[in-house]
């Protein structure tokens, strides 16, 4: 609006009344042009407001959608791994069930194989008792007499000797035969088939008792012997070596060897 001024000249009313009108008329003008710019920017504002919130009703709906698809498929894959799993558990079922039967089945066979294999140890512990008591046996053949050609004079004898822990019951060790007088003892291990194994724990025998002091073996010289009826030829000379007289069958008899030098004493 362009600005107006009054004349230089002293104003007559008729003057001052028209310029309050064009006055009055530019300000009119411009209100209405205000009025408008206003409605144009308040129908832009609208317009604006209206797109952004049909977009974001759309991205919304949009969101909605995805996340309805994404529920469903992670539903459908959950029935699918339940379903496979309850499969699974049924198999399981299925085979613990299986097993049981074979398990029960098992059970009848270990325990008719158990019945069997007593069975077959009472005829095994039969077989054996007697092959130990042939091995045995022939120890009192003429073993006195024996002992006495060589030099030794034993009184009397004493057969599956049992050495206990002194004042308990802990069995620690059997001796088959063992022959003593007032000075000296012999301690005999008699064995079907002598091995090296053998003269091994028969030693150990003899550490235990000549480590273990008792009234039968106090003070006497302690010797050892060996005696089988089938023995190794490393067995015997293992044992001829350790100092252990060596006791074989001879025909009704048996002969006794003599380690070289002389036997060891305990």
């Amino acid at each position: 609006m362009a600005k107006r001024t009054l004349p230089v000249n002293s104003p007559t009313p008729h003057s001052v009344w028209a310029y309050l009108q064009e006055t009055g008329r530019q300000i009119s003008e411009m209100g209405l042009k205000s009025d408008k710019r206003f409605a144009e920017s308040r129908s832009q504002t609208d317009g604006c407001f209206a797109e952004s919130r049909s977009q974001t009703d759309e991205r919304l709906a949009e969101s909605c959608r995805q996340a309805e698809e994404r529920l469903a498929e992670s539903r459908r894959q959950m029935e699918e791994q339940f379903a496979k799993t309850y499969k699974q558990i049924e198999e399981l079922g299925r085979r613990i069930e299986e097993t049981h039967k074979v398990a029960a089945e098992t059970s009848k066979i270990v325990e008719e194989t158990s019945r069997k294999v007593e069975g077959v140890s009472r005829n095994l512990g039969g077989i054996g008792n007697a092959l130990g008591d042939i091995a045995e046996g022939f120890l009192t053949t003429d073993l006195f007499e024996k002992f006495h050609e060589l030099g030794y004079d034993f009184e009397e004898s004493i057969a599956n000797y049992e050495l206990c822990e002194n004042g308990t019951k802990r069995f620690l060790a059997e001796i088959d035969m063992l022959m003593f007088n007032g000075t000296m003892a012999l301690a005999i291990e008699a064995k079907t088939q002598m091995t090296v194994r053998d003269v091994n724990q028969h030693l150990k025998h003899m550490a235990l008792l000549r480590s273990k002091p008792n009234r039968l073996l106090g003070g006497r010289k302690l010797y050892g012997a060996m005696s089988g009826i089938k023995i190794t030829k490393k067995a015997r000379n293992y044992a001829i070596q350790k100092g252990f007289f060596m006791i074989e069958p001879s025909g009704d008899t048996v002969k006794i060897e003599v380690p070289a030098g002389k036997p060891t004493i305990w």
